[in-house]
């Protein structure tokens, strides 16, 4: 006979650890059973007064099941019923596209005011994925074994409690790429829906890495599926490790809520700007792609041959951003090198007169290359060009993880024509930031919930297992 099981569980923490702690409980075949919350006397976690009754835990009991359940959970502040509701909606809604169905509501109580007795002052709102659902999810570090070994012939599905193992992959045996539409299924998790490697996964469809879900944003991200330019990376985005994905969701909200122009502000050095930060954004370019007139941008087609490139098939920085008085080349990195190192390069980047190395660089063009590598090297040319046929200054920038080529930002300002050329390198702990002060300066509830949602992605994101077996994360 297999027996219930009890636990003490902390509800007014981080709600995705409260989360995670469920999960890992559940992880041998439970499900939610209900809670009983606990209201104390004495300092607690939410109230307000010196002392006084408060719930700070509540005790939940699990049921056996057939399969083992994912938990989910937020705190919700309750400032009255019809609040908290307009709340709750859109939470409800991401949740159950993924699979989780609310369960229960956890009353956080305590006193609010000198005056008045105890009441309700927030709500911990938990949600269970059960063992048989089988919808697409977006992964995080909360539902995703913190380590995970393989052996030579299979390897384990990453999510908590899944016992399902898949055919080992390798670079130099059996590769997913490679592989005909009626083999890939023996990879992919039937439960998750994720194809299975040695140190990362694959979603089955790569809109579960897409946070933004509604129907004017499908629409957006269908172009990059059908367009014949953006094919390639949407072909990547279900890729754990890419970071295209990421990209999207980070600068689609800042570009759907008007932000790009205070965020370029306010995450590069005043230096940047040659005649002041941008006060506004005019026009986005994701991976060449122009998402107004659904084509690659006409002055980039034009920009690519001057330097020599195929108008469609050249240098291509994740994002183009044209502002005022500016063209900006954004190139983001997650787990790929910064610095990107080639053999061989085509001579006409080399070529003075082509090329207008001589306006960019301060240094032969080969010392230039060795300096930047590949990439870099030809986003700056790019820009040359490319701020000729807008009429702009170019400003190339560089998204990094934190702690990452610490001295790249003196390296490059050493050898190109400042201020005709700017360079900014920018780091994903400080584009978080500065989307919170964003966020917090300017105090739009009907952002709160894609804020929340937001950050949420930041802290879960995942980058694989390192050789150790260990997950890895963006912070």
């Amino acid at each position: 006979m297999d027996y219930q099981k009890i636990l003490r569980m902390r509800v007014t923490g981080h709600a995705m650890a409260t989360a995670r702690e469920l999960t890992l409980a559940a992880s041998d075949g439970y499900q939610y059973g209900g809670h009983a919350h606990v209201l104390g006397v004495g300092g607690g976690a939410i109230y307000t007064r010196p002392s006084g009754a408060y719930t700070d835990v509540c005790l939940v009991w699990l049921n056996p099941a057939k399969s083992s359940s994912l938990f989910h959970s937020w705190i919700v502040r309750h400032r009255g019923s019809k609040e908290t509701l307009s709340k709750l909606e859109p939470i409800i809604e991401y949740e159950n596209r993924n699979g989780f169905r609310l369960i229960d509501l956890v009353p956080l109580d305590g006193f609010m005011k000198d005056e008045a007795g105890p009441g309700t002052v927030a709500y911990h709102a938990i949600f269970e994925r059960g063992g048989d659902v089988t919808l697409p999810m977006t992964l995080d570090r909360w539902v995703m074994k913190e380590e995970r070994h393989s052996d030579e012939q299979r390897v384990p599905c990453p999510v908590i409690g899944c016992t399902f193992a898949a055919p080992r992959m390798s670079r130099d045996g059996v590769n997913l790429d490679d592989l005909p539409e009626d083999r890939r299924g023996d990879f992919m998790c039937p439960r998750h829906r994720i194809y299975i490697s040695p140190t990362t996964f694959e979603y089955e469809d790569p809109r579960s890495s897409i946070l933004w879900q509604n129907p004017e944003e499908l629409k957006l991200v269908n172009l990059l599926e059908n367009l014949t330019n953006g094919k390639r990376t949407w072909k990547r985005m279900g890729r754990e490790r890419d970071e295209d994905s990421l990209t999207w969701n980070v600068f689609r909200y800042l570009d759907r809520n008007k932000m790009l122009g205070r965020f370029l502000d306010q995450a590069t050095p005043r230096s940047t700007w040659l005649t002041g930060a941008p006060r506004d954004v005019e026009k986005i370019i994701y991976w060449s792609v122009d998402l107004v007139n659904k084509g690659v941008l006409d002055e980039l087609k034009a920009a690519r041959t001057d330097l020599g490139e195929s108008e469609t098939h050249g240098s291509e920085p994740d994002l183009i951003l044209v502002a005022d008085q500016y063209v900006v080349l954004l190139e983001v990195k997650f787990t790929s090198p910064v610095l990107t190192k080639k053999d061989k390069i085509a001579p006409y980047y080399l070529d003075n007169e082509r090329s207008r190395a001589r306006d960019v660089f301060t240094c032969d063009p080969g010392q230039a290359l060795d300096t930047l590598g590949y990439e870099l090297f030809r986003f700056f040319l790019l820009g040359e060009a490319l701020g000729r046929r807008l009429h702009r200054i170019p400003v190339v920038a560089l998204l990094t993880r934190d702690g990452v080529e610490p001295d790249l930002n003196t390296s490059v300002q050493g050898i190109i024509r400042r201020p005709r050329h700017a360079f900014a390198h920018i780091t994903w702990g400080c584009v978080r930031d500065v989307i919170n002060r964003i966020f917090s300066d300017r105090g739009e509830p009907a952002l709160e919930f894609e804020h929340m949602l937001l950050n949420r992605y930041f802290e879960g994101k995942t980058s694989g297992y390192d050789p150790s077996g260990k997950l890895t994360t963006l912070f």
